[in-house]
């Protein structure tokens, strides 16, 4: 095969890979809510651990899970009927 045409193909792969790429992006971002939706259950109760102590992953998904419990006792608050005394 000559040299060129392996310049080429090689480029067409290049360009290929990113094109796959950009694809899961745009159906990453055409389907977030329902991702979302699917995900906010399991990751509320997952207990997530690291090799380091304070990890600022750990600490961020579990200050998240946090937000979620809370958001999550509010809404039903909200949607609760409200009783009135007599």
């Amino acid at each position: 095969m000559p040299k060129e045409r392996i310049a080429q193909l090689s480029q067409q792969m290049i360009k290929q890979g990113n094109y796959q790429t950009e694809l899961e992006w745009q159906y990453y971002h055409e389907h977030r809510q329902l991702m979302e939706l699917n995900l906010r259950p399991i990751f509320k109760v997952l207990t997530l651990q690291a090799d380091k102590k304070d990890h600022p992953l750990v600490e961020a998904a579990t200050f998240l899970q946090t937000v979620f419990a809370k958001l999550s006792w509010i809404l039903k608050k909200m949607c609760d009927p409200i009783v009135m005394n007599s």
